[in-house]
């Protein structure tokens, strides 16, 4: 194996690094020598090329030594705990976003063995209300031990402990797998069209083509970083299953076939492959489902779009109702990440799979009611037409009270003949008294007459104890 090609580092020396690293991470722990690691670490910040690790240690120490000794409130606590943690989660994941198509951040953090409890924190930190305080806590005390196993253990460990950094497959191979798949893909739509052409031969072909690349990944992957085959084959089904999964694989390129009912073309082009991959690779199954569920339950929405999600969940739901033996945990695995995620393609999901199992149905119809009355306004799927619902109901009450404001009054019985006259003859914008014909006013005229307010009949203003004018 050829020696390794030298890169440039902040650090002096290997001692400097296990120096700030038995500073930060001492026991018990040492606020004065974590201050000074912190210093530290920002001096070789401005040196460049440092590791992102070391940058997230800083972030995230720098805010639990503030948020320890008093010197943050509490929301200046929770953004710094917030903005570190997603910068720790985007820095791990974005080098691995290399493939034509980009991958969910929740399967590039599974490839690293990071938590999936990271993921939703950091989405939830990025696009909702901010976690509250004490889960910002316990998960930046987690990337730091996560930081220590990862990064400064092995960082630090002399030069025959250190473990080599995971190959994974060349750009060769990747081209390779892709055309292979193609290739297939094109035989079995051949097949489905001229069922007297089904092109069997050819198609055996493909299949153990992609039989051989993973053993042969496998096996390049053992040899380069020392582990066992066996584990080294888990990961070589990693790679081909994400492969499957990127557009043009098990989802069509063109979004016109997608579909949340999956056509049944699609679906026999790619069986025979993934019943051949189901029987010889015990993970592929496994894999191939957790994957599906971290598309669909992934908090950074797909660039593909919804119809991308809805093939993907038609997919899983075909893959969960009997095309393969699944594992029960597994099942459940998938079940449970659908219920926390709550997205509407994780429940699109668990209704289908609820309609084909009455045992399921009884456990997951009460919690689906529970996140559909949730996320309503958040997952309506027409905005347009529940605003266009509102807004015609707001223009039938607009229309209700201009009705009420015009109605004619009651009938009642007709004014004498004098009075209408008078009436006809008042001057507008001056108050007056309606009274009954009964009635009688002033000098015993009937009716009603003009008058000010204050003032009887116009003769003067009223003298409340006597009911009689005292005078104009």
């Amino acid at each position: 194996m050829p020696p390794s090609q030298p890169r440039r580092v902040p650090w002096t020396s290997p001692l400097e690094l296990a120096q700030v690293h038995s500073w930060i991470y001492s026991y018990p722990p040492s606020p004065d020598a974590q201050h000074a690691a912190v210093r530290r670490i920002k001096a070789w910040l401005h040196r460049g090329s440092c590791p992102h690790a070391v940058e997230a240690t800083c972030a995230l120490l720098e805010c639990v030594l503030g948020d320890e000794e008093g010197m943050l409130s509490a929301g200046e606590a929770r953004l710094m705990y917030g903005m570190a943690l997603v910068r720790f989660v985007n820095g791990l994941v974005d080098p691995l976003q290399t493939s034509h198509f980009a991958r969910s951040i929740g399967t590039l953090a599974a490839s690293l063995q990071l938590p999936h409890h990271f993921v939703a924190l950091r989405h939830a930190a990025t696009h909702e209300d901010l976690p509250t305080l004490p889960s910002l806590r316990s998960a930046a005390r987690e990337a730091l031990a996560w930081l220590d196993q990862r990064y400064w253990v092995p960082a630090t460990a002399p030069p025959s402990m250190a473990p080599s950094a995971p190959a994974g497959p060349s750009q060769e191979e990747w081209d390779r797998l892709r055309e292979t798949l193609r290739e297939y893909k094109a035989l079995r739509k051949e097949g489905v069209r001229d069922k007297g052409r089904p092109r069997k031969a050819e198609v055996g072909r493909c299949l153990r083509e992609v039989e051989r690349w993973v053993a042969g990944v496998g096996v390049g992957m053992a040899g380069t970083e020392g582990g066992a085959e066996e584990e080294m084959e888990k990961r070589a089904v990693e790679y081909l299953v994400s492969t499957l999964w990127e557009a043009g694989g098990l989802v069509p390129r063109s979004k016109k076939k997608r579909s949340p009912n999956l056509p049944p073309t699609v679906l026999s082009i790619w069986a025979p492959l993934l019943t051949r991959l189901d029987a010889q690779l015990d993970s592929f199954s496994p894999e191939l489902l957790a994957q599906g569920a971290d598309l669909l339950c992934g908090s950074t929405p797909s660039e593909e779009g919804k119809a991308f999600l809805d093939t993907v969940g038609a997919w899983m739901a075909v893959l969960l109702s009997g095309e393969f033996e699944v594992e029960e945990e597994v099942r459940e695995g998938v079940v449970r990440n659908c219920l926390l995620s709550g997205n509407e393609h994780a429940q699109a999901l668990l209704q289908s799979l609820a309609a084909s199992s009455p045992a399921l149905a009884s456990r997951t119809v009460p919690l689906l009611q529970v996140l559909s009355r949730t996320s309503q306004p958040a997952g309506n799927s027409n905005p347009d037409s529940d605003t266009e619902a509102k807004l015609q109901e707001m223009e039938d009450r607009l229309a209700s009270v201009h009705a009420a404001l015009v109605r004619p009054p009651p009938p009642s019985a007709p004014l004498p003949s004098h009075a209408a006259s008078s009436s006809d003859s008042s001057e507008s914008g001056v108050w007056r008294r309606l009274v009954e014909a009964s009635d009688v006013v002033g000098d015993g005229q009937e009716g009603w007459r003009p008058c000010p307010i204050g003032c009887w009949g116009g003769e003067g203003v009223v003298d409340l104890g006597s009911g009689v004018g005292v005078g104009a």
